[in-house]
């Protein structure tokens, strides 16, 4: 899988992409291999990516399944489980959040994001 993933993002860069956001699992990890050897700019997913990949991650849009799985299992002891769609956002922060941001990132980009993202919370602004 972690060649697939380092193929994958090969190829997009061979497209002219010069930032990779990868959603592959394992894959995910050959393609931030690729971004580091090219020198390309990546997104993390699934946990805050910057920490092992510092100069290659600018940010990570964290989906933590883990988290979520705990509330679901919070739930289930807790009597609470039921049948129904369960919604993981940014309101839940155990299960989705912004990572940190790579120093390269501008204050005012930071700031942006961050209202963005305080508008989903609110409701403000819908994906």
């Amino acid at each position: 899988m972690l060649a697939k993933g380092k193929e994958a993002a090969l190829s997009q860069m061979s497209q002219g992409a010069d930032v990779i956001f990868p959603t592959m699992d394992n894959g995910a990890i050959g393609s931030l291999q690729a971004c580091k050897e090219k020198g390309v700019w990546a997104f993390g997913l699934y946990y805050d990516a910057i920490a092992d990949w510092p100069d290659t991650v600018l940010q990570s849009a964290i989906f933590d399944i883990d988290g979520a799985m705990m509330d679901y299992l919070k739930a289930a002891v807790d009597g609470k489980l039921v049948g129904r769609n369960y919604k993981f956002d940014l309101n839940t922060p155990e299960a989705a959040r912004i990572g940190t941001f790579h120093k390269a990132i501008p204050d005012a980009v930071k700031a942006e994001v961050l209202a963005l993202a305080d508008k989903m919370k609110s409701g403000a602004l819908k994906p």
